[in-house]
């Protein structure tokens, strides 16, 4: 069970989470409840900021936590080299180049 909840209250800048948050018609009920499930599956892979980015910029924080739940759930080892945050690591050995370190999705 997730330990926060993937909608909250209060106000949202993005029509497209306000609208399946408030689940007015059957459609958006579906998708409320989809979100959820991703959601229960997502939030240990989720950054710091996802639950207040994701009120400002649904359609990217969505499709992140779709594509994520989808890859584990068909059998790959996802890993995140940063989990509290998205902001690329130092790498002090080569000067002032910022790196991002990726790992390659093994499929078990």
């Amino acid at each position: 069970m997730a330990t926060k909840p993937f909608f909250s209250d209060g106000d949202v800048v993005d029509i497209g989470y306000r609208n399946v948050r408030a689940a007015e018609v059957d459609h958006l009920r579906w998708a409320r409840e989809q979100c959820e499930a991703l959601w229960e599956i997502y939030e240990p892979y989720a950054d710091a900021e996802f639950l207040i980015e994701v009120r400002r910029n649904f359609d990217a924080r969505f499709w992140e936590m779709y594509l994520t739940t989808f890859l584990i759930k068909e059998g790959y080892k996802v890993i995140c080299p940063c989990p509290q945050s998205h902001s690329p690591r130092r790498d002090t050995s080569s000067g002032d180049q910022l790196m991002q370190q990726f790992q390659p999705l093994r499929r078990y």
